[in-house]
């Protein structure tokens, strides 16, 4: 997880953000901070209080199943033609 600062035109003051590696909000602070080191500062230590802050990132298991189906070298599937497990 990652700590990031924001701030925005309507509030001018920094918050910090805690994100994943997906890019998704885990927690966010609404107190204003006057800077961006006082924000980062803040989220570093919030940060420490998360016991999966150093999880690995999980992938999503699709099942191992592939889109096109397994077909014999050398042969060509026209326009039409189903796949022979689809026959």
């Amino acid at each position: 997880m990652n700590v990031i600062a924001v701030s925005t035109p309507g509030q001018p003051n920094w918050r910090w953000r805690i994100v994943d590696y997906h890019g998704e909000t885990v927690e966010e602070s609404y107190t204003p901070l006057s800077t961006i080191a006082e924000a980062v500062a803040e989220g570093n230590k919030r940060l420490r209080h998360h016991a999966d802050r150093d999880a690995p990132i999980r992938r999503a298991n699709w099942g191992g199943q592939r889109f096109f189906p397994r077909r014999e070298a050398g042969t060509v599937l026209r326009a039409g033609d189903a796949p022979a497990d689809r026959a």
